[in-house]
């Protein structure tokens, strides 16, 4: 077992009471029914010591649309995928053997509807831009991004996504066939002005862009653990964003160092979590593994997708 499974295993959190996962969605959770799946199923886990767990699907006015009594982990299913869009709740009452409440969790699920442009994470976690497979290539940093021949060489490189750029050259963009990751940043602080401030920007920022055909998402922040960042201003930065724009995955970059428990918090308040190792040429002493080799970036990779 690597450390950073042994620090990963150290680091999880208590069971809850009773925990939700619909295993038919993709990482947000929620159904979007521009793409809705074949069969819409909740899996419910009690924890220990949980005799009996009855659950419900109620809408927004409370009426309960499902309900069923769970002894053992099983599935909550819906009676069809074509729920009205708008927010649910799923509400769980767990006993224990004797009778005894042990806790109520509620927790909300939405249904969107079909947007202009939609870019989504499946369950099969690919992402899909208005339902087609599409896998970024692109490099962090380039300059002369509004010169044609600019894009027509990385075009030529098997490039196909720029970071940043300007919003007045998104047509441009498109016509070679490039998306753009939008930089979006996290707040300063988190206290009701400046987060109101920054919600407006976003909005002023963003309002015409997430309907461009060139606009794939929104870069949150680049190495915050590393940093230092507050984490509170990511999570209000996030939840901002994901109300703003359901649409579009937001994306935080990691430095290959820290501490796999630090880490995995950070990772809670984006869509797309990735690293930057460079380990050219090999050994390289940027990684922070005991692999120093090329094949770190597979390493990195793994540590990234079980946080």
């Amino acid at each position: 077992v690597t450390d950073y499974y042994a620090k990963l295993c150290a680091s999880v959190p208590p069971q809850p009471p009773v925990s939700f996962y619909w295993p038919d969605l993709g990482p947000y959770q929620a159904l979007y029914l521009s793409s809705p799946p074949e069969r819409l199923r909740c899996r419910v886990t009690p924890a220990a010591g949980t005799a009996k767990t009855e659950v419900s699907l109620l809408d927004a006015s409370g009426r309960e649309i499902v309900r069923k009594e769970f002894h053992a982990v099983g599935d909550l299913e819906l009676p069809s995928v074509s729920l009205p869009t708008g927010e649910y709740r799923l509400r769980a009452v767990s006993s224990g053997p004797a009778g005894n409440a042990l806790a109520e969790i509620v927790q909300p699920f939405r249904v969107y509807p079909p947007a202009r442009q939609e870019v989504l994470i499946g369950p099969d976690l690919i992402l899909r831009f208005n339902g087609k497979p599409f896998l970024p290539c692109f490099l962090f940093d380039f300059n002369d991004l509004d010169a044609p021949e600019t894009l027509r060489y990385m075009g030529a490189m098997g490039f196909n996504t720029i970071l940043g750029g300007t919003s007045r050259d998104l047509d441009l963009y498109a016509k070679y066939h490039f998306k753009v990751v939008g930089w979006a940043g996290p707040p300063k602080a988190t206290d009701p002005e400046t987060l109101r401030k920054y919600r407006e920007r976003l909005i002023d920022n963003y309002r015409d862009l997430k309907e461009h055909e060139a606009f794939l998402g929104y870069f949150l922040a680049d190495e915050p653990a590393w940093n230092g960042m507050p984490i509170a201003n990511l999570e209000a930065a996030y939840r901002i964003i994901r109300e703003f724009d359901p649409y579009h995955p937001v994306w935080i970059n990691e430095a290959p160092r820290g501490e796999i428990g630090l880490i995995a918090e950070y990772g809670k308040f984006c869509d797309i979590f990735g690293v930057d190792i460079y380990p050219v040429p090999p050994p390289h002493p940027h990684s922070g593994l005991k692999n120093k080799e090329l094949s770190c970036v597979g390493d990195y990779a793994d540590r990234k997708s079980v946080v």
